[in-house]
Protein backbone atom coordinates (compact mmCIF):
# COMPACT_ATOMS: atom_id res chain seq x y z
CA UNK A 1 0.00 0.00 0.00
CA UNK A 2 2.49 2.28 0.93
CA UNK A 3 4.45 1.52 -2.25
CA UNK A 4 1.23 2.24 -3.96
CA UNK A 5 1.03 5.32 -2.74
CA UNK A 6 4.87 6.42 -3.19
CA UNK A 7 4.44 5.22 -7.11
CA UNK A 8 0.69 7.44 -7.65
CA UNK A 9 2.71 10.55 -5.59
CA UNK A 10 5.73 9.79 -8.00
CA UNK A 11 3.50 10.22 -11.47
CA UNK A 12 1.03 13.18 -10.33
CA UNK A 13 4.77 14.83 -9.02
CA UNK A 14 6.16 17.52 -11.85
CA UNK A 15 9.95 18.21 -10.48
CA UNK A 16 9.72 20.78 -13.32
CA UNK A 17 7.36 23.31 -11.52
CA UNK A 18 8.48 22.49 -8.13
CA UNK A 19 11.05 22.54 -5.26
CA UNK A 20 13.45 25.44 -6.70
CA UNK A 21 11.82 25.56 -9.85
CA UNK A 22 8.82 26.55 -8.48
CA UNK A 23 6.82 28.70 -10.30
CA UNK A 24 6.01 31.77 -7.37
CA UNK A 25 3.40 33.55 -9.30
CA UNK A 26 1.64 30.50 -10.65
CA UNK A 27 1.15 29.02 -7.41
CA UNK A 28 -0.12 32.48 -6.01
CA UNK A 29 -2.90 32.63 -8.56
CA UNK A 30 -3.46 28.83 -7.95
CA UNK A 31 -3.69 29.10 -4.91
CA UNK A 32 -6.35 32.44 -5.14
CA UNK A 33 -8.70 29.94 -7.64
CA UNK A 34 -8.52 26.82 -4.81
CA UNK A 35 -9.54 29.67 -2.05
CA UNK A 36 -12.51 30.82 -4.44
CA UNK A 37 -13.68 27.63 -5.73
CA UNK A 38 -13.52 26.09 -2.05
CA UNK A 39 -15.65 29.38 -0.74
CA UNK A 40 -18.36 28.52 -3.57
CA UNK A 41 -18.37 24.79 -2.30
CA UNK A 42 -18.42 25.60 1.20
CA UNK A 43 -21.86 27.42 0.62
CA UNK A 44 -22.91 23.90 -0.16
CA UNK A 45 -21.21 22.32 2.74
CA UNK A 46 -18.43 23.42 5.55
CA UNK A 47 -17.02 20.29 5.53
CA UNK A 48 -17.02 20.16 1.98
CA UNK A 49 -15.04 23.41 1.33
CA UNK A 50 -12.28 22.13 3.35
CA UNK A 51 -11.86 19.00 2.15
CA UNK A 52 -11.89 20.49 -1.47
CA UNK A 53 -9.40 23.54 -0.22
CA UNK A 54 -6.80 20.61 1.36
CA UNK A 55 -7.50 18.75 -2.07
CA UNK A 56 -6.38 21.71 -4.38
CA UNK A 57 -3.51 22.67 -1.88
CA UNK A 58 -2.04 19.18 -2.11
CA UNK A 59 -2.20 19.19 -5.87
CA UNK A 60 -0.51 22.37 -6.19
CA UNK A 61 2.50 21.19 -3.51
CA UNK A 62 2.74 17.90 -5.69
CA UNK A 63 2.35 19.38 -9.25
CA UNK A 64 3.35 22.96 -8.84
CA UNK A 65 -0.27 24.67 -9.70
CA UNK A 66 -4.28 23.72 -10.33
CA UNK A 67 -5.25 24.90 -13.25
CA UNK A 68 -3.18 23.16 -16.40
CA UNK A 69 -1.15 25.36 -18.69
CA UNK A 70 -0.56 28.06 -15.78
CA UNK A 71 2.68 28.70 -16.57
CA UNK A 72 2.45 29.15 -20.22
CA UNK A 73 -0.31 31.84 -19.43
CA UNK A 74 1.27 33.49 -16.59
CA UNK A 75 4.47 33.71 -17.89
CA UNK A 76 2.15 35.27 -21.43
CA UNK A 77 -0.07 37.84 -19.52
CA UNK A 78 1.54 38.62 -16.53
CA UNK A 79 3.42 42.24 -16.92
CA UNK A 80 7.45 41.72 -16.95
CA UNK A 81 7.27 44.20 -13.71
CA UNK A 82 4.55 41.58 -12.12
CA UNK A 83 6.94 39.01 -12.83
CA UNK A 84 10.20 40.56 -11.77
CA UNK A 85 8.63 41.04 -8.14
CA UNK A 86 9.02 37.23 -7.72
CA UNK A 87 12.59 37.14 -8.74
CA UNK A 88 14.40 35.04 -6.47
CA UNK A 89 17.67 37.71 -7.36
CA UNK A 90 16.31 40.45 -9.46
CA UNK A 91 18.48 42.39 -11.42
CA UNK A 92 18.90 46.34 -10.21
CA UNK A 93 17.88 48.88 -12.46
CA UNK A 94 20.66 49.43 -15.05
CA UNK A 95 21.21 53.68 -14.73
CA UNK A 96 22.28 55.39 -18.01
CA UNK A 97 25.29 57.30 -18.19
CA UNK A 98 23.34 60.52 -19.40
CA UNK A 99 26.17 63.14 -19.06
CA UNK A 100 27.98 61.53 -22.31
CA UNK A 101 28.99 63.95 -24.89
CA UNK A 102 27.92 61.62 -28.33
CA UNK A 103 24.96 60.34 -27.18
CA UNK A 104 24.12 57.00 -26.72
CA UNK A 105 25.05 54.10 -28.10
CA UNK A 106 22.24 51.75 -28.21
CA UNK A 107 24.60 48.23 -27.38
CA UNK A 108 26.10 49.75 -24.80
CA UNK A 109 23.19 50.45 -23.08
CA UNK A 110 21.25 47.43 -24.44
CA UNK A 111 23.47 45.44 -23.25
CA UNK A 112 23.61 47.17 -19.51
CA UNK A 113 19.58 46.09 -19.44
CA UNK A 114 20.45 42.99 -20.18
CA UNK A 115 18.41 43.01 -23.50
CA UNK A 116 21.47 41.97 -25.35
CA UNK A 117 24.69 39.57 -24.52
CA UNK A 118 27.39 37.92 -26.30
CA UNK A 119 25.97 34.84 -29.10
CA UNK A 120 26.81 31.65 -27.52
CA UNK A 121 28.50 30.38 -30.90
CA UNK A 122 29.17 33.63 -32.71
CA UNK A 123 31.52 36.71 -32.26
CA UNK A 124 28.26 39.16 -31.97
CA UNK A 125 25.53 40.15 -30.02
CA UNK A 126 22.01 38.53 -28.81
CA UNK A 127 18.99 38.96 -27.43
CA UNK A 128 18.83 37.45 -23.79
CA UNK A 129 16.21 34.35 -23.76
CA UNK A 130 15.26 36.73 -20.57
CA UNK A 131 14.66 39.74 -22.30
CA UNK A 132 13.14 38.27 -25.38
CA UNK A 133 10.33 36.31 -23.34
CA UNK A 134 9.85 39.61 -22.05
CA UNK A 135 9.65 41.27 -25.21
CA UNK A 136 7.44 39.03 -26.84
CA UNK A 137 5.07 38.57 -23.68
CA UNK A 138 4.59 42.40 -24.40
CA UNK A 139 4.13 41.97 -28.50
CA UNK A 140 1.60 39.45 -27.68
CA UNK A 141 -0.56 41.54 -25.46
CA UNK A 142 -0.54 45.06 -27.08
CA UNK A 143 -3.45 45.84 -29.47
CA UNK A 144 -3.83 49.24 -31.27
CA UNK A 145 -5.47 50.98 -27.74
CA UNK A 146 -2.42 50.30 -26.23
CA UNK A 147 -0.01 51.23 -28.67
CA UNK A 148 -1.60 54.91 -29.70
CA UNK A 149 -1.55 55.29 -25.64
CA UNK A 150 1.95 54.22 -25.26
CA UNK A 151 3.76 56.11 -28.19
CA UNK A 152 2.06 58.78 -26.29
CA UNK A 153 4.16 58.08 -23.47
CA UNK A 154 6.65 57.22 -25.52
CA UNK A 155 6.73 60.73 -27.46
CA UNK A 156 5.72 62.72 -24.37
CA UNK A 157 2.41 64.20 -25.64
CA UNK A 158 -1.32 63.71 -24.24
CA UNK A 159 -2.89 60.88 -26.06
CA UNK A 160 -5.82 62.89 -27.08
CA UNK A 161 -3.96 64.99 -29.08
CA UNK A 162 -2.10 61.97 -30.99
CA UNK A 163 -3.00 60.48 -34.12
CA UNK A 164 -1.80 57.44 -35.98
CA UNK A 165 -2.24 56.83 -39.70
CA UNK A 166 -0.97 55.03 -42.16
CA UNK A 167 0.49 56.29 -44.97
CA UNK A 168 1.87 54.70 -47.88
CA UNK A 169 4.11 51.63 -46.14
CA UNK A 170 4.49 54.13 -43.24
CA UNK A 171 2.73 54.51 -39.51
CA UNK A 172 3.08 58.32 -38.71
CA UNK A 173 2.47 59.95 -35.28
CA UNK A 174 0.72 63.29 -35.51
CA UNK A 175 0.18 65.79 -32.53
CA UNK A 176 -1.97 68.74 -33.00
CA UNK A 177 -1.03 68.19 -37.12
CA UNK A 178 2.46 67.88 -36.41
CA UNK A 179 4.85 64.79 -37.34
CA UNK A 180 6.13 63.30 -34.27
CA UNK A 181 7.37 59.47 -35.24
CA UNK A 182 7.25 57.59 -37.86
CA UNK A 183 7.70 53.61 -38.14
CA UNK A 184 8.61 51.58 -41.42
CA UNK A 185 5.08 49.70 -40.59
CA UNK A 186 2.53 48.31 -38.13
CA UNK A 187 4.96 45.58 -36.61
CA UNK A 188 7.67 47.57 -36.40
CA UNK A 189 5.70 50.31 -34.09
CA UNK A 190 4.62 47.42 -32.00
CA UNK A 191 7.62 46.38 -31.62
CA UNK A 192 8.89 49.88 -30.22
CA UNK A 193 5.71 49.84 -27.62
CA UNK A 194 6.43 46.64 -26.74
CA UNK A 195 10.56 47.19 -25.79
CA UNK A 196 9.26 50.38 -24.07
CA UNK A 197 7.51 48.89 -21.47
CA UNK A 198 10.03 46.43 -21.00
CA UNK A 199 13.04 48.83 -20.62
CA UNK A 200 11.05 51.20 -18.61
CA UNK A 201 11.10 48.49 -16.07
CA UNK A 202 14.43 47.52 -16.56
CA UNK A 203 16.40 51.11 -16.77
CA UNK A 204 16.23 53.34 -13.64
CA UNK A 205 16.36 56.52 -15.25
CA UNK A 206 14.59 55.79 -19.23
CA UNK A 207 12.01 58.23 -19.03
CA UNK A 208 14.79 61.03 -18.59
CA UNK A 209 16.41 60.03 -21.96
CA UNK A 210 15.45 62.03 -24.80
CA UNK A 211 12.83 60.96 -26.79
CA UNK A 212 15.18 60.81 -30.24
CA UNK A 213 17.96 58.84 -27.92
CA UNK A 214 15.44 56.55 -26.83
CA UNK A 215 13.68 55.57 -30.44
CA UNK A 216 17.27 55.36 -31.36
CA UNK A 217 17.91 52.51 -28.92
CA UNK A 218 14.03 51.03 -29.56
CA UNK A 219 15.06 50.81 -33.45
CA UNK A 220 18.23 49.48 -32.65
CA UNK A 221 16.61 46.43 -30.58
CA UNK A 222 14.56 45.87 -33.53
CA UNK A 223 17.34 44.62 -35.74
CA UNK A 224 17.67 41.62 -33.26
CA UNK A 225 13.97 40.65 -33.91
CA UNK A 226 14.00 36.82 -35.33
CA UNK A 227 10.52 36.27 -35.38
CA UNK A 228 8.00 38.58 -36.72
CA UNK A 229 5.13 40.65 -34.22
CA UNK A 230 2.65 39.93 -35.63
CA UNK A 231 2.00 37.25 -38.58
CA UNK A 232 4.64 35.18 -36.88
CA UNK A 233 7.10 33.50 -39.29
CA UNK A 234 10.62 34.24 -39.18
CA UNK A 235 12.40 37.57 -40.18
CA UNK A 236 14.84 37.69 -43.27
CA UNK A 237 17.73 40.21 -43.80
CA UNK A 238 18.17 41.26 -47.58
CA UNK A 239 19.35 44.49 -49.13
CA UNK A 240 17.47 46.85 -51.10
CA UNK A 241 19.03 49.25 -54.13
CA UNK A 242 17.18 52.66 -54.64
CA UNK A 243 17.74 54.46 -57.38
CA UNK A 244 17.69 58.09 -57.57
CA UNK A 245 18.78 60.44 -60.76
CA UNK A 246 22.49 60.63 -60.10
CA UNK A 247 23.58 57.39 -57.92
CA UNK A 248 22.75 54.49 -56.04
CA UNK A 249 22.46 53.11 -52.75
CA UNK A 250 22.41 49.91 -50.83
CA UNK A 251 19.83 49.41 -48.05
CA UNK A 252 20.00 46.88 -45.57
CA UNK A 253 16.34 45.67 -45.13
CA UNK A 254 14.64 43.29 -42.38
CA UNK A 255 11.05 42.25 -43.03
CA UNK A 256 8.68 39.51 -41.79
CA UNK A 257 9.09 36.38 -44.49
CA UNK A 258 5.26 35.43 -43.94
CA UNK A 259 3.34 38.79 -44.29
CA UNK A 260 6.34 41.24 -46.05
CA UNK A 261 6.25 43.63 -42.96
CA UNK A 262 9.17 45.90 -43.00
CA UNK A 263 10.90 46.09 -39.19
CA UNK A 264 13.43 48.13 -40.04
CA UNK A 265 15.61 49.97 -43.23
CA UNK A 266 19.42 51.26 -43.10
CA UNK A 267 22.02 52.97 -45.32
CA UNK A 268 24.26 49.99 -45.93
CA UNK A 269 27.32 52.27 -46.01
CA UNK A 270 26.25 53.15 -42.39
CA UNK A 271 26.36 49.91 -40.92
CA UNK A 272 29.76 48.58 -39.23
Amino acid sequence: MKMESQRLFGSLRQPEYTGENRCVPCTVVNVLIAAVVSGILGVASVSLMVVSFALFLGIIYVRGYLVPGTPTLTRRYFPDRVLRWFDKDPAPAYAIPLDGEDGLDPETVLQGAGALEPCPDADDLCLSTEFREAWYREIDRTDETTAEQTVAEMLGVPASRLSIRREARSYVAYADGEKVGTWVSYEAMVADVAAQHVLRDRIADWGDVPVEERSGVLRGLRVYLDQCPRCDGSVALTTETRESCCRSREYLVSECANCGARLFEMNAAKVE
